[in-house]
């Protein structure tokens, strides 16, 4: 069994006083822009011990970010050897193990020995945990509770890449009560935004059949939240209530993408 560690510290959360000032609930943080809150006296320098509160052993491998959610801390991995995809969490304050969920098992698809099968950073709104998984060429959205419970999963979509199996990397991102998940490969590719309090479709988009593994994010742009989404050699930028499209994406995509790398439908 592969084991990796956690380190409570600068080097992975960059928010050595967060118990005071807030958690970091998915991707890039509570505020989709990767900025810690403000007043925080974050040490500069970190080494095997130098500012490393505890340390804890994680089964498995996995490229996730750490997700803090009160006093807790959320992380996804995966076992290569027995196919099983987690989410593990830890004590915030001492680093003790509370809980560990298996969310599957088999149907791991080849991947680029970098990537692994637990490579999407988990989402969370304060009451639950929202985790994505790509296994039997589909990509598995989860909901669990801050104890581990299990309390919906859905399908979301297929992914199922040819040219280059890479494997899957994109992490969800919440907005109001919507989950948004985006999935783009060469065979099928699409976003789609799901309800947090059951999985429910809200809205889905088709997109451009192509290879990518970008993570959606919320941001306010020109005066109003746009859901925007990197890849193709173009940014789209989509509603995040509706999933319309907002206007044209930059560069005419379709057509770059046709010429640069051939016929894409």
């Amino acid at each position: 069994m592969c084991m990796r560690c956690l380190s409570f510290g600068v080097c992975l959360f960059m928010i050595m006083s967060a118990v005071i000032a807030g958690d970091w609930t998915q991707w890039r943080g509570p505020n989709h822009n990767n900025i810690a809150a403000d007043g925080q006296a974050v040490p500069a320098e970190w080494s095997d011990s130098k500012n490393i509160v505890w340390k804890a052993s994680v089964p498995g491998r996995g490229h996730a970010s750490p997700t803090v959610v009160g006093n807790v801390i959320l992380l996804s991995t995966a076992i290569d050897a027995t196919q099983t995809q987690s989410v593990v969490a830890y004590d915030r304050t001492s680093g003790k193990k509370i809980w560990e969920t298996e969310i599957s098992k088999g149907g791991f698809p080849t991947l680029h020995p970098k990537n692994t099968h637990a490579s999407p950073t988990i989402a969370s709104d304060g009451k639950l945990a929202f985790a994505t998984f790509c296994h039997h060429e589909k990509v598995e959205a989860v909901a669990l509770s801050l104890t581990g419970k299990i309390i919906w999963r859905k399908d979301i979509g297929g992914f199922r890449p040819e040219a280059y199996e890479y494997g899957y990397a994109a992490s969800p991102t919440i907005y109001k009560d919507a989950l948004i998940i985006s999935g783009d490969s060469d065979t099928v590719a699409w976003v789609k935004a799901v309800k947090l309090s059951n999985g429910d479709l809200i809205w889905e988009q088709q997109r451009p059949k192509f290879l990518n593994w970008s993570s959606p994010i919320v941001a306010n742009v020109g005066g109003r939240d746009q859901l925007l989404l990197s890849g193709l050699h173009m940014i789209a930028s989509y509603d995040p209530t509706t999933g319309n499209l907002c206007g044209k994406p930059n560069v005419s995509p379709w057509p770059l993408v046709e010429h640069v790398f051939g016929k894409v439908t």
